[in-house]
């Protein structure tokens, strides 16, 4: 049994390599007969391109002639084409040079002068007003503190309108009206020593007099009330005014004594 298997596989196996070497040989045979036909058709183009030639052939010389006329055409064409670009510059340069003489010039023509502003001068700042203390009269009276160790010059037109209380602190002024007196009011100024227990605060600064000063190595403190210390509906309280704004002048008085 396995001998005539055996056997078959064999002779399939030759039927096989038959039928691939017909192939190849039907192949071979094919390929010869299409390289014929391309041969035979390459020798047909070959011919006809020959005869083309031979029919349609020209002098080579006339070919020449041709491209001599077209180079020169095209030269001519080259020069007249740069004659009328020269042309055209040459036109362009000489319409520049019409504008540019026809032109006014910005050097000759003189330009208008312009008018100038007329400047207003600087405001000047406004110094702040002082209080301008008339001057003590030559009939003024001073008084003279021998124990405070200073004095203090009041002016003419002050008499009999004011009053002095003095004691060991120091000194104080009133206005003393003539025909409405007031009890506790009409405060001037007031003079008093520094010391550690004074409020200087209950005392108003006055404008344009000096604070402090010095008499018998005692420093004082010059002040007024805080504020206005006098009935503003008094008759006399215009005079009262007149003589609180001449306090300063009359503060700046005060001498050591000797």
């Amino acid at each position: 049994m396995d001998r005539i298997l055996g056997e078959k596989i064999i002779s399939h196996k030759l039927f096989v390599k038959k039928i691939y070497i017909k192939g190849m040989v039907d192949m071979i045979n094919l390929f010869k007969k299409k390289s014929s036909i391309w041969i035979l058709a390459v020798l047909v183009v070959i011919v006809f391109v020959g005869v083309f030639v031979i029919v349609n052939g020209k002098n080579p010389d006339d070919k020449t002639n041709k491209v001599s006329a077209n180079a020169n055409t095209s030269g001519n064409t080259v020069s007249n084409t740069g004659s009328l670009s020269n042309q055209s510059t040459t036109t362009n340069n000489t319409n520049k040079t019409v504008n540019t003489n026809s032109s006014p010039t910005s050097q000759d023509a003189t330009p208008p002068q312009q008018s100038k502003p007329i400047q207003q001068p600087a405001e000047q700042p406004t110094p702040p007003k002082t209080a301008v203390q008339p001057p003590i009269s030559s009939a003024s009276q001073k008084y003279v503190s021998n124990n405070l160790g200073f004095s203090i010059t009041f002016p003419a037109s002050w008499k009999n309108k004011y009053s002095v209380v003095e004691d060991n602190n120091g000194l104080t002024v009133y206005f003393k009206p003539v025909s409405h007196p007031v009890a506790g009011a009409g405060l001037l100024f007031r003079i008093v020593k520094k010391t550690p227990n004074l409020d200087e605060g209950m005392l108003d600064t006055i404008n344009g007099a000096k604070r402090y000063f010095t008499a018998k190595g005692t420093t004082f403190v010059i002040g007024s009330s805080t504020d206005v210390n006098f009935p503003e509906n008094n008759p006399e309280f215009g005079t009262y005014r007149q003589l609180s704004s001449e306090s300063a002048s009359v503060i700046n008085t005060i001498e050591n004594t000797k």
